[in-house]
């Protein structure tokens, strides 16, 4: 099976409880560690941001509170039963202070990371969380990411990585390709046992830099986070400004290197 297909399913299945077990296993840390992202975004009112494999929305709605009721957020991801789970949140997010009980949310798209279905340039930061490690190619999504994002405009990903400290990096070790697979496969959910795999052959974090600045991107910041078992990396896109497309509710498609947009439910 391919691996764009067999990380589907394995999210498919996981979906339902990903949020809770996500929590369990970083021992509550993946809140504060979406807060890091969030904080090196630089989100100003207006801005429009894409969420790449945004799972279960997570990261999406915070992005959409710090963007307003004038930006725009869209979180794709290529696994519907995740993007359903996030739209399920959408009545459960807080009005923002000033808002006066508008609450700004996020839409929701099914797509593919390594083909994004926008225009060049029209994002003001791109961002991805834990998802890095399940692209088949991991190159060819950056370059994607870079080509979606405006001049000046940011990515910022976070993703696992290996402590550099001895003691730390045998702890994880041991936590990450022992504990979790086995608790995996105790409570009857094999599709953990990914996590464990997921990290084998995901590029060093000097390597990730370099793909970056292949991409297109500079000023690549490299910030281990927890001891550096997740790290953040965070650029700056160089190149033409964002282009101008007025703010609604998209989908995309792709044909033929041209992209066209459509509200929901139109042909």
């Amino acid at each position: 099976m391919e691996k764009r297909e067999f990380i589907k399913q394995i999210f498919t299945e996981i979906a339902p409880f990903y949020d809770r077990v996500n929590a369990l296993m970083s021992f509550g840390l993946v809140g504060r560690w979406r807060y890091c992202v969030l904080q090196k975004c630089n989100i100003k009112p207006g801005s429009r941001i894409l969420d790449v494999c945004t799972g279960t929305g997570e990261m999406a709605y915070l992005l959409a509170r710090a963007a307003g009721l004038e930006g725009q957020v869209i979180g794709l991801d290529n696994c519907p039963e995740m993007l359903e789970t996030a739209r399920q949140k959408a009545g459960l997010v807080p009005p923002s202070s000033g808002t006066e009980g508008q609450v700004p949310c996020p839409s929701f798209m099914e797509g593919d990371a390594q083909n994004l279905p926008f225009p060049t340039g029209m994002f003001d930061c791109v961002t991805t969380v834990l998802a890095l490690r399940n692209l088949s190619d991991l190159a060819a999504a950056l370059q994607e990411m870079a080509r979606v994002c405006a001049a000046n405009g940011r990515v910022v990903c976070l993703d696992i990585s290996e402590p550099v400290n001895f003691f730390l990096r045998a702890g994880f070790k041991l936590y990450f390709h022992g504990c979790i697979p086995a608790l995996g496969n105790l409570f009857g959910r094999p599709g953990y046992t990914w996590l464990s795999q997921s990290l084998r052959g995901f590029p060093a974090r000097e390597t990730l830099t370099g793909l970056l600045q292949n991409a297109g991107f500079s000023e690549v910041e490299c910030t281990p986070l927890s001891g550096g078992v997740v790290t953040l990396y965070a650029a700056v896109k160089t190149g033409a400004k964002r282009s101008s497309y007025p703010k609604k509710e998209l989908t995309g498609e792709r044909q033929d290197n041209k992209h066209i947009l459509r509200p929901y439910g139109k042909e």
